[in-house]
C-alpha cells in the first residue's frame, strides 16, 4: 500500500518520499436489479465514478478539498476512517444529478482509507537514486490495480538494469499531491501546466526575468513550494494557461513563432539555468568517463563533446555535453582540481537522473571519483542566432571567430557590463560554443552571483530578444535535436535513434556490445523526421501510417516555425523485420491526427540547415541536400565515431 511507502522507506535511511495519503472515499449502494450488466461511468465534468458491481454499485469521486494526511502514523495499521459527508456529499449530488434512480436507492456501506498520490501524478517506480539496490513501487495515484501488471514486469527489469530519480520538498510535495488528487479526471492537455508548486526552486535570474515578463512554468524540478496560505487572488497564471487547454494549436502559436523566428533571423536570448550541471573529478575521473560516456574524450582539453550515457541492455539513459577540463584558477567555473576532469551538462528534467546513473558507476565499479552538482551555484545564458557573434563581441574581449573560438569548443572569457566599456566591470564565465537551436551561437556559464549584471548587460543589447522554453524546443525540433525522454528513451538503441556516430568505435563504456551488435545486424525501428504540408497541431502520440498500414507513432511532434510546417519525430518499424533506408524512402506516409490521416514527407534527416552551414556563421544560400547533413552538425568527429 502506497501510504505506508514512506515508512518502509525510513528504515533504510530514506528520510521521506515524494508521496501524499489522501482519505479517499467511495459508497457501496443498495441493490437495483436494472443496474445489472450496465456500464462502468467516469464523469470528467463532475470528477465523478460509477462502478457497477452486480446488482449494485460504487460510487465515488476526486473533490477539490480532500482530507490530506501528512503521513500515515506508523503505529496505524490498515484500517478505515469514518465518511465525512460534507466532503462526499458534493460526490452523491453529482451522481443523483446523472442518474435520479440512485436518489432513491439507500446507501448499504460506506469506505474510506488512504490513497497516495505524488506530485506528477505517476508512480514511483525503480531504484532510489540514494540508496543503491532498494527499489521502490508505490503512489499509484488511485490506478495501482489498472497499472499493477505492466509495472511488475517492469519493476523485474529495474531491478535487473538499476534506475531511479526522485526528489523530495515537504511543501512542494503536499501542493502538487493536492493538486494531482483534485485533477484526477482532468482532460490531459498536451501543453498544460501545474498551478500548485510553481516556486519551490529559483533561478538567480527568476525575478529579473518576471519584471521582464516572463510567464514562469514548472520546468522539470524548478517548481515552486508555499504552503498552508490563502488562495492567491492573482489569477493571471491560470487565465493564461487556459490558451494551452486545446488540442489544436495554442493560443501562444503566433508568440512562439516571433520568438522562435528572431532566434532564427536575428538573435534570441535563453535562459537555460534549469539544465543540470556537474563536474566529474578525482583520481579515477578518466576511468569513469570511459564507462559512462560513449564519445571519445581522448581530445583536446577546449573540447565540448556530445555524448550518450547507455543502461546495460544499451539503451539511452541520458545525452550530455561534456567539456574536457584539466584544473583551473579556481571558481564555480573553473575549479581547481589534479588531473583531468570534466564539466557534465545535461537536460534539467533529467538532471537528476543522470546524476543518480553516474553515481551508480561510481559505486558499482568502486572508482575513486567525485561528482560535484553545481545546478544552483551556476546560470546558464545562451545567446543564439546570427547576429549572436555581434552582439556578445561588444560584451568580451575575447575572440569569437571560427578561428579564434572554434564549434564545440569552451574556454573562461570576461564579460562586462556595458558594450564596448572596458573599464567597466567584468565578470569571468566559462563559454561553450554550442548550441540547442541549430543556430551561430555561445553559452555562458555564470556563477549565480553574477547572473543578475550580466543579463542586464545582455538584455539591453538591441536586437537581441527574450525567448522562452516552447519556442526552444520548436527549434531543436526543428533542427533534428534530440529530446530525452521523448524522441529519446531508455528503451532506444543509439543507432535506432541515428545516435551511432556518438559512440566510439573502440572502448568498454558500459552497452558497448549492443551497440556494435545493432552496426552490424542493422536495426527494427529506425528514426526518422515527418513534415506535414497541411496545418494541424501534433504533440506525439499521433500514429504513423506506410503505404496504409502502422508502422509506429511520433514521439514529438511540434511546429518549424522557419519551415513553417509541422514537423514530428518517430520511430519506423516493419513488422519486426530490419528497417533499411532503401524501406524509409519506398513508403508513402501519413499522419493520423485526430482520426484524420494527413499526407507526410519522411526525411531521413532534418530538412532545415542539412550542412550545418549556420552553426559556422554562414548564412548564405542553404543547400538542402539532407543526404550530406550530419546530425549534431560538427559533433560526428568529436564523438569520435561513424554512423
Amino acid at each position: 500500500m502506497g501510504a505506508w511507502g514512506p515508512r518502509v522507506a525510513r528504515f533504510a535511511g530514506i528520510p521521506n518520499l515524494p508521496l501524499i495519503p489522501f482519505k479517499h472515499a467511495y459508497v457501496v449502494m443498495d441493490a437495483t436489479p436494472e443496474i445489472r450488466g450496465g456500464p462502468n461511468i467516469r464523469d470528467h465534468d463532475v470528477d465523478l465514478y460509477i462502478k457497477v458491481q452486480g446488482e449494485s454499485c460504487q460510487v465515488g469521486g476526486y473533490e477539490s478539498n480532500p482530507h490530506m494526511l501528512d503521513q500515515v502514523p506508523d503505529n496505524l495499521q490498515f484500517h478505515l476512517y469514518e465518511l465525512d459527508w460534507d466532503v462526499f456529499g458534493i460526490h452523491m449530488t453529482s451522481a443523483t444529478s446523472l442518474c435520479p434512480k440512485l436518489s432513491t436507492v439507500g446507501v448499504k456501506s460506506t469506505v474510506c482509507g488512504p490513497e497516495s498520490f505524488t506530485p506528477d501524478h505517476k508512480p514511483l517506480l525503480g531504484e532510489d537514486p540514494n540508496v543503491f539496490g532498494l527499489y521502490h513501487n508505490c503512489g499509484y495515484n488511485s490506478a495501482g490495480m489498472m497499472f499493477s501488471a505492466g509495472c511488475g514486469i517492469q519493476m523485474a527489469e529495474w531491478i535487473v538494469t538499476g534506475r531511479g530519480r526522485y526528489m523530495s520538498r515537504p511543501h512542494w510535495m503536499r501542493e502538487t499531491s493536492h493538486e494531482a488528487y483534485a485533477r484526477n479526471y482532468n482532460i490531459v492537455f498536451p501543453h498544460d501546466e501545474h498551478l500548485a508548486g510553481r516556486d519551490a526552486s529559483h533561478d538567480a535570474l527568476h525575478q529579473e526575468l518576471v519584471e521582464d515578463g516572463a510567464i514562469r512554468v514548472q520546468q522539470y524540478d524548478w517548481g515552486g513550494a508555499h504552503s498552508d496560505y490563502p488562495r492567491n487572488i492573482d489569477q493571471r497564471y491560470e487565465e493564461i494557461l487556459k490558451g494551452e487547454h486545446s488540442f489544436d494549436f495554442s493560443k501562444h502559436h503566433n508568440i512562439i513563432g516571433e520568438e522562435a523566428l528572431a532566434c532564427r533571423n536575428a538573435a534570441a536570448l535563453f535562459n537555460m539555468s534549469y539544465y543540470g550541471k556537474f563536474y566529474l573529478t578525482g583520481p579515477d575521473a578518466q576511468r569513469t568517463a570511459d564507462l559512462a560516456f560513449t564519445a571519445d574524450l581522448s581530445k583536446h582539453d577546449d573540447r565540448v563533446v556530445y555524448s550518450l550515457l547507455l543502461n546495460d541492455k544499451g539503451g539511452v539513459e541520458a545525452d550530455v555535453t561534456v567539456s574536457i577540463l584539466d584544473g583551473g584558477t579556481g571558481g564555480l567555473h573553473e575549479p581547481i582540481f589534479k588531473g583531468r576532469g570534466y564539466y557534465v551538462v545535461t537536460s534539467g528534467f533529467s538532471a537528476n537522473h543522470t546524476l543518480a546513473h553516474l553515481r551508480r558507476i561510481i559505486n558499482t565499479h568502486k572508482l575513486r571519483a567525485t561528482i560535484t552538482d553545481v545546478t544552483k551555484q551556476m546560470c546558464i545564458l545562451s545567446v543564439q542566432g546570427p547576429d549572436s557573434q555581434r552582439i556578445l563581441q561588444r560584451y568580451t574581449d575575447a575572440g569569437l571567430s571560427n578561428d579564434a573560438f572554434p564549434v564545440n569548443t569552451h574556454r573562461s572569457i570576461h564579460v562586462t557590463k556595458a558594450a564596448n566599456k572596458p573599464e567597466d566591470k567584468r565578470y569571468r564565465c566559462r563559454a561553450l560554443r554550442v548550441t540547442w537551436s541549430g543556430e551561430l551561437g555561445w553559452e555562458l556559464h555564470v556563477p549565480s552571483a553574477h547572473a543578475i549584471p550580466v543579463y542586464k548587460a545582455l538584455s539591453r543589447a538591441k536586437g537581441l530578444r527574450n525567448a522562452g522554453w516552447r519556442a526552444l524546443t520548436s527549434l531543436s525540433a526543428e533542427k533534428g535535436y534530440h529530446l530525452w525522454n521523448s524522441d529519446l528513451r531508455a528503451d532506444d538503441n543509439p543507432v535506432e535513434a541515428g545516435l551511432g556516430f556518438a559512440c566510439r568505435k573502440d572502448g568498454d563504456y558500459i552497452g558497448n556490445e549492443h551497440v556494435t551488435r545493432a552496426k552490424a545486424n542493422g536495426v527494427t525501428k529506425k528514426y526518422a523526421f515527418f513534415t506535414l504540408d497541411d496545418k494541424v497541431a501534433i504533440f506525439g502520440q499521433e500514429a504513423i501510417f506506410r503505404n496504409g498500414e502502422p508502422v509506429g507513432y511520433l514521439r514529438r511532434g511540434d511546429y518549424a516555425f522557419y519551415l513553417d510546417k509541422p514537423i514530428g519525430i518517430g520511430y519506423v518499424t516493419n513488422k519486426g523485420d530490419l528497417v533499411t533506408k532503401d524501406y524509409l524512402k519506398e513508403g508513402h506516409y501519413e499522419i493520423e491526427v485526430l482520426g484524420e490521416k494527413h499526407k507526410a514527407t519522411l526525411h531521413l534527416k532534418s530538412p532545415f540547415d542539412p550542412n550545418g552551414q549556420r552553426l559556422l556563421g554562414n548564412y548564405g544560400p542553404q543547400g538542402m541536400d539532407e543526404n550530406t547533413h550530419e546530425p549534431h552538425a560538427g559533433q560526428n568527429e568529436r564523438a569520435g565515431g561513424s554512423e
